[in-house]
This record gives C-alpha cells, structure tokens and sequence, in this order.
C-alpha cells in the first residue's frame, strides 16, 4: 500500500450514471490488474474504495458508478482536485496461473478491472511485434502469404518510412494498439508522434509524424487498401489515427 496524492485530470460521462476518471500520480504500488484505491473525498469521514481500470506508471483509469452522495461528488470534482489516495490494494489477478483459453465475464461496474487484465494477458500470450515494410513484406512471402499490398498505387513513390504492428501470431494484431506502452514506446524511437494506417484487424502501420505528411493523402491511401486490398471481414477502419505522446492518447485524424 502506498498513500500519495493524485490529481484529477478529467471526468468523462460514460453512461447515464457511470463515468472514467483520469488520475495523473505515482502509480507505481499497482503491480497488478484487480487491485484497487481508496480515496479521501473533500468534506467526507470515509474513503471510497474504486477498482482500478487500467493505469501506467504516471497515472489511473477509474470507472465509477454513481451509488450515493461520495460518488456523485466524485465524479463531479473539477479538474486539478487533488485526491489523498491509498493505492496498491488488494492482490489483484496472478497472471501467470490464467489459462491460454481464459473468458473474462463481469456485469455491470464490476467489469472494470477486467480491462487491464485482457489489456496485460493478451500482451503476455500474443507478444507483439513492429517491423519495417520491408521486412514485413518479406516474411509474408517467406510463409506464402499473398503480398499484393506491394502493389498499392502510390505507396512506393511517396517513400514512406512505415512500420508494421502485429502480434506474434500475426493474427488480429490491430489490438496490440491497446497493449500498454507499445505506441509510447515507438513515438519515443522516432520522436514523433505517429500516423495509425488501420491496414486490417491482423495490423496497422505507423508512421512517424514529420509535419510534411498530407493526411488527405494516407485517408485515401487506407481507403484504397481497404477497398481493394482487404477482405470485407477483415477491415479494421477507414479512419487515420495519430497517437498524440504528449497526451499519450490515440485521436482521430
């Protein structure tokens, strides 16, 4: 258990009576998904217990239920409030005993936790991976996949520096997106932002964000790909994305 202070950055209305906490602090007594905090709420004798979401070193995710007055105050601090909080309790998830074939199943508020577990298991058992086009490529031909996404019209000639992400299977790699880090630590390689280029559900691309980038250009080129490139089912999206490291969040372009 550690006491320390976090301090609100935003409170976003999920539902009519459920809403996601953002706390930016010194996450670090979380070692595991399952673990909760207890917060001091200003005027109020006794903490609130809130299961843990999701977090990074810097900070939490909390979803909370309006149950009462503590909570309904809760969610309606403003942002910069700063919270006396007790984190790193409880024993959360071990997991090295979840089976390959494990299903999550919560109801209601008491899926929250179950977030960062499918976030953290998923990354153990399909490790993901980021390669160069080039290499990604030839490892497609490698197994006898099809490679006509060399062919895309334009993509050579704009000479892109793009990098594939997937998983180790190479199957539904677009979730490794979600794994915690992944995109923070490859802004931080380039020391850019990044592109997202949904290719297909198995993986996107990333390009590193100069400021010379036309991104009416990527939107037609992944719209192009998806159209004639990729199997109906498989189409992740039409959308280019940016993964902002600042924020260290993923915005629609």
């Amino acid at each position: 258990m550690k006491k320390s202070v976090f301090t609100l950055e935003r409170a976003r209305q999920l539902t009519g009576d459920v809403w996601e906490l953002a706390l930016a602090g010194d996450a670090s007594a979380i070692k595991a998904p399952g673990q909760f905090v207890n917060l001091e709420l200003p005027g109020k004798f006794l903490r609130r217990p809130i299961s843990v979401c999701d977090w990074t070193a810097e900070g939490l995710t909390l979803l909370v239920k309006e149950a009462g007055a503590g909570t309904r105050d809760l969610v309606r601090l403003p942002a910069g409030t700063a919270l006396d909080t007790l984190s790193g309790l409880g024993n959360g998830f071990d997991l090295s005993a979840a089976p390959e074939n494990a299903v999550l199943v919560g109801g209601g508020i008491g899926a929250a936790p179950l977030y960062g577990l499918a976030r953290r298991n998923t990354r153990r058992l399909f490790p993901w991976r980021c390669m160069g086009w080039e290499v990604a490529m030839q490892e497609l031909a490698g197994l006898g996949e099809c490679t006509d996404m060399e062919d895309v019209e334009g993509l050579e000639d704009m000479d892109l520096p793009l990098k594939v992400l997937t998983n180790s299977s190479r199957s539904h790699g677009a979730a490794c997106i979600l794994y915690p880090g992944v995109l923070e630590e490859e802004a931080r390689k380039t020391g850019s932002d990044l592109f997202i280029l949904p290719s297909s559900i198995h993986e996107v691309l990333l390009l590193p964000d100069t400021g010379n980038e036309d991104s009416g250009e990527l939107k037609k080129m992944v719209s192009e790909v998806n159209r004639s490139y990729v199997a109906a089912e498989e189409v992740l999206s039409d959308t280019l994305y940016r993964y902002d490291r600042a924020g260290k969040r993923v915005v629609i372009v």
